[in-house]
């Protein structure tokens, strides 16, 4: 189903551009072109259980942005396992400490009624 998903991505990253007719017409992008910057601003290795002979890329939308300059020249990301797991460490670790102060907050309440 990756397909229409790109697809839809390729006739989103066209409708960001200018029409031809405009002052701020830029440059035609061609099919080869979209496909090699599609690929540069993917998100590389977040994926899992992708076969061997498969590239492990996720497309990306560019987040909100309008400007596709701008999308393309962000470019790509490399997901890292290890830095996704020291983030959950650390949201947990926060979690647990917000906890510890609700329960406190919690039996201050009980001993006062």
């Amino acid at each position: 189903m990756a397909s229409p998903h790109i697809c839809g991505l390729l006739a989103y990253f066209l409708s960001l551009q200018p029409s031809s007719d405009s002052a701020y017409a830029v440059a035609e992008i061609t099919p080869k072109q979209m496909k090699a910057n599609m690929i540069s601003i993917a998100t590389e290795g977040a994926l899992s259980n992708v076969p061997a002979d498969t590239a492990n890329i996720l497309a990306w939308n560019g987040g909100g942005k309008s400007n596709y300059t701008e999308i393309i020249g962000d470019g790509g990301y490399t997901f890292s396992q290890s830095s996704a797991e020291s983030y959950l460490s650390e949201k947990a670790s926060e979690l647990k400490a917000e906890l510890k102060q609700i329960a406190a907050e919690l039996e201050a309440l009980i001993e006062k009624s």
